[in-house]
């Protein structure tokens, strides 16, 4: 099961098309967004996503501590460390990728379940 130890977040301008509880970057506008594969992330968004919005909304994104957090459909253990998907959600990380956080507890499973993550900076 899945859980939370929030300490820090920041609310920022936010664009289309996020969900709640992905990984997300700030783009070259000053708002947050989904990053790209393997991207450094600044955090889980952990306000409601912005799908279908066509004006300005602003998100609440967890930048520290424990969050809950979508992902990909992997393996992963305790301890693994987990980088960004390309619709930002967590998975196993490559060497060549920045690290978005560490696997709290050992889940496998399809695309789109709630983990947790402790995220790294």
């Amino acid at each position: 099961m899945a859980y939370d130890n929030a300490s820090e977040f920041v609310t920022l301008p936010a664009t289309t098309g996020l969900v709640q509880y992905q990984l997300v970057n700030i783009n070259s506008a000053g708002k947050i967004a989904t990053p790209a594969l393997g991207a450094r992330v600044i955090g889980v968004l952990v306000s409601s996503g912005t799908n279908g919005s066509t004006e300005d909304r602003y998100g609440t994104v967890q930048i520290n501590g424990i969050s809950k957090v979508l992902a990909a459909a992997t393996t992963a253990t305790a301890g693994e460390t987990l980088s960004a998907s390309a619709l930002g959600y967590a998975r196993n990380a490559t060497s060549t990728q920045a690290v978005a956080g560490v696997q709290v507890e050992g889940t496998s499973g399809a695309s789109g379940r709630i983990i947790s993550i402790l995220l790294t900076k």
